[in-house]
């Protein structure tokens, strides 16, 4: 039972190999395990975007750490990595979708709040003519939306 349960997790967050599958499963995150099993395959994947989705993964382990040092300190650490992937790839969609996303699920008084409006334009105006997929388009656009309502009173 312990293996089916195991192996059930595992293939909960397997992905085919591409930026979709890597979205989609990034999305299915919501609790520490499933946060620890997609960083473990997260290291097996060459796909050029995966130095961002490991800080997300970094900013997100503060929310799994009762230590506010410790909780500091893994937000700050993928807050860096994040911002020095995008400088290094500015034209990445995905690095500045997942920066958006994360700026905008960050309190205000961590102060991660600075590019929203940037990767936001960039965004909306180079996601037609960006060489991600159909499907992958269709996610952040639809995520895009999704935070837009959420921010409308």
């Amino acid at each position: 039972m312990t293996t089916f349960l195991i192996l059930l997790s595992v293939l909960t967050f397997t992905w085919s190999g591409d930026v979709d599958g890597l979205l989609e499963a990034f999305h299915r995150i919501d609790s520490e395990k499933d946060l620890l099993n997609f960083e473990a395959q997260l290291g097996s994947t060459e796909i050029p975007e995966a130095p961002a989705f490991a800080a997300c993964i970094e900013m997100m382990k503060a929310e799994h750490t009762i230590n506010p040092i410790s909780k500091l300190n893994h937000f700050s650490n993928g807050r860096d990595q994040l911002d020095i992937y995008i400088d290094a790839n500015p034209d990445c969609i995905v690095g500045r979708y997942l920066r958006l996303m994360a700026q905008k699920e960050t309190p205000s008084f961590l102060g991660y709040k600075g590019e929203i409006e940037a990767d936001e334009s960039y965004i909306r105006t180079h996601l037609d003519k960006s060489l991600i997929s159909v499907k992958s388009k269709e996610l952040i656009e639809k995520n895009l939306q999704f935070t837009a309502e959420k921010e409308t009173p």
